[in-house]
C-alpha cells in the first residue's frame, strides 16, 4: 500500500533497504528535504486518489468548551479551515491531536476507515529508521488520540521538522540557486526547480522565517539561463521587483506576499517553459550542468548585464582569478570526472553523469561513442574519427580499414552517415574486372581461388590416365606432358614416350 519512494530520515539514521544498500544519498540537509518534498507531492497524489483527504481537514479555531461544534466553530460559514496535507506547519501537534479525538468520536464509519487508511499509508511510505521514531512518539499518544490524522502529523513534524540549523539550510538552497541558477538544473527543466522552490518557500513561511531577499535570489536564478527568450522575461522582472524594492512598496513586508510572489514566479516559470518546449524552443546548447560557461557574468563584480573587461568598477585581480578557477572546476565537475567511476568518464553514467542524458555532439565523451562520429558543420555533413580528426570518409571505427585500402574503402551501407546526411550508398568500383577486397574478405577470396585451380588440376589428370588407357595397345603412344605436383602448379618435362 505504501509509495515505492520513501520518506528518508537523517543521513545518522543509517536506513538501509532490503539488499542492505544505504538508502539516504543526500548529501546535506537541503537535498534530504528537497527530497522529501518530493515524495510528499505523490503521497498527497494517493491520498487524493482514495478519498481520504477529508479527515485532513482541520478548522484553524478550537474553543476549549464542552459543546463538540462550538469547538470547532461548525455554526460558522466563514470559519477557516486548514489542509493539512498542504499546510502541516501551520497547525500544532496539539491541535491536530484534539481534532483526532474528536473525529474518532463523531465521525461517520466511512471517514473513520479513511482515517486508518491513512495511517496505515503513511506508515508504509517511511523508511525503517525513520518509521521507528514516528512510532516512539506515536506509542506516547493517549488511545482517544491515536487515528491516520494524528499519525500524519507525527510524520511529518519529524520529517520537516523546522529547527534553527533546517531554517538555514533551507535558506542557502534559495540562496545557491540565486549563484548558479539553472544552468546546474538537469536539462535546466523548469518544472522540477519550480516544485521544490514552492514546497521550501511554503515550509519557510510556516516559520515565519521567509524573507524578500529569497524571492530576489529566486527570481535571480531563473535569469541564470541559456535559452534567451525565458531568460528575458525574468531579467524584467527582476527589474520591477528592484524598482519596487527601492521604492518601498509595501507589499514586499509581508511574509504571506513573500510566498504568493514565489509562488507566482514558479507559475509563471513553468508556463513560459511549457510554451517554449510546444514550440520547439527549448534549445540547450550543451549538456546539463556545462550552460554556466555561457552565462554573462562579470568575473570582477558578479553583475549580470556586463563582463569583467567592460565592468566599471575597478579591477580585482584575485576575485576574477577565483571566479575564473571556481567556473573551470564547476565545468570539470559537470563533465563527470573521474575515469570510469558511476558519474562519468567511461562508467556506469555514461560519459553524461547520473542523471543518464546523453550528451549532445561538442562532449568529448560522447565523440568516444561509436556511433557518435557524425555531425554537421554549417550546412555540411561531416565524419569525425578520433585518430585522424573530421573527414569525409570515415568513423573512429573504420580507421584501419580506411588506412590499409582508401582507393576503394566504403563504409557500409547500414552506417549513421547514410541515414543523417541522405548519401546514397555506392559500392566499390570495378578496374579491370578485378577488384581487391580488403582484409579477411580477400584473404577468403584467394582461397576458394586457389581451390578452384586444384580441382581444375585434377580434371586434367584425370583425361590423361583415361587416354593412357584408350592408346596403350598402339604402336606409337602419343607423347604427353608430365604433371608434376598438379595440386599447386602445372610443369611440363621434354617428352618422353610412354612404355
Amino acid at each position: 500500500m505504501g509509495l515505492s519512494v520513501k520518506f528518508l530520515g537523517s543521513v545518522h539514521l543509517q536506513s538501509k533497504n532490503a539488499a542492505g544498500e544505504q538508502m539516504q544519498k543526500a548529501k546535506n540537509i537541503q537535498d534530504q528535504f528537497v527530497s522529501n518534498l518530493d515524495v510528499m507531492a505523490k503521497l498527497t497524489e494517493r491520498i487524493k486518489q482514495f478519498d481520504m483527504l477529508l479527515p485532513l481537514q482541520i478548522p484553524k479555531d478550537y474553543n476549549d468548551v464542552v459543546d463538540v461544534e462550538e469547538r470547532w466553530d461548525s455554526g460558522n460559514p466563514d470559519r477557516v479551515i486548514v489542509d493539512l496535507s498542504t499546510h502541516w506547519g501551520e497547525l500544532s501537534a496539539e491541535h491536530v491531536f484534539n481534532w483526532q479525538c474528536d473525529f474518532n468520536g463523531y465521525c461517520l464509519d466511512v471517514d473513520h476507515v479513511s482515517s486508518v487508511f491513512l495511517k496505515d499509508l503513511v506508515a508504509a511510505s517511511l523508511d525503517p529508521e525513520l518509521k521507528k521514531q514516528v512510532d516512539e512518539k506515536y506509542k506516547l499518544l493517549d488511545g482517544y488520540k491515536k487515528g491516520g490524522i494524528s499519525y500524519f502529523k507525527l510524520a511529518v513534524d519529524t520529517i520537516f521538522r523546522m529547527s534553527s540549523m533546517a531554517e538555514e539550510s533551507l535558506k542557502s538552497f534559495i540562496k545557491e540557486f540565486g549563484k548558479q541558477g539553472l544552468a546546474k538544473i538537469p536539462n535546466e527543466n523548469v518544472r522540477t526547480i519550480a516544485t521544490q522552490m514552492d514546497g521550501v518557500a511554503a515550509r519557510l513561511a510556516d516559520s515565519n522565517v521567509l524573507r524578500s531577499e529569497s524571492l530576489t535570489q529566486y527570481i535571480t536564478g531563473m535569469t541564470i539561463c541559456s535559452v534567451a527568450p525565458f531568460k528575458a522575461v525574468f531579467m524584467q522582472r527582476l527589474t520591477n521587483l528592484t524598482y519596487r524594492d527601492a521604492t518601498g512598496d509595501v507589499t514586499l513586508s509581508r511574509i504571506s506576499s513573500f510566498l504568493a510572489n514565489i509562488n507566482e514566479v514558479s507559475t509563471a516559470g513553468k508556463a513560459i517553459y511549457n510554451h517554449l518546449h510546444a514550440g520547439n524552443k527549448w534549445n540547450l546548447p550543451s549538456k546539463p550542468g556545462l550552460h554556466a560557461n555561457i552565462i554573462n557574468k562579470c568575473d570582477n563584480c558578479g553583475a549580470l548585464d556586463h563582463v569583467s573587461p567592460k565592468c566599471p568598477k575597478p579591477r580585482n585581480e584575485d576575485r576574477c582569478k577565483k571566479a575564473r578557477e571556481a567556473r573551470a572546476k564547476a565545468k570539470k565537475d559537470a563533465d563527470g570526472g573521474g575515469q570510469g567511476g558511476r558519474g562519468g568518464g567511461a562508467g556506469r553514467g555514461g560519459g553524461a553523469g547520473r542523471s543518464g542524458d546523453r550528451a549532445p555532439w561538442g562532449d568529448d565523451a560522447a565523440k568516444k561513442g561509436a556511433n557518435s562520429g557524425v555531425m554537421k558543420i554549417g550546412d555540411v555533413w561531416k565524419m569525425h574519427c578520433a585518430k585522424c580528426g573530421t573527414n569525409d570518409t570515415h568513423t573512429t571505427k573504420y580507421h584501419d580499414e580506411q588506412l590499409r585500402n582508401a582507393a576503394l574503402f566504403r563504409l557500409p551501407a547500414h552506417h549513421l552517415w547514410y541515414i543523417t546526411s541522405g548519401k546514397v550508398y555506392q559500392a566499390a568500383t570495378v578496374a579491370g574486372a578485378i577488384v581487391t577486397l580488403p582484409g579477411a574478405l580477400s584473404q577468403l577470396c584467394r582461397r576458394r581461388v586457389a581451390c578452384r585451380r586444384h580441382v581444375a588440376d585434377i580434371a586434367k589428370c584425370r583425361q590423361f590416365l583415361a587416354d593412357i588407357a584408350c592408346r596403350c595397345d598402339t604402336e606409337e603412344a602419343p607423347t604427353y606432358p608430365i604433371y608434376i605436383n598438379y595440386s599447386r602448379q602445372l610443369q611440363t618435362s621434354p617428352n618422353v614416350r610412354v612404355p
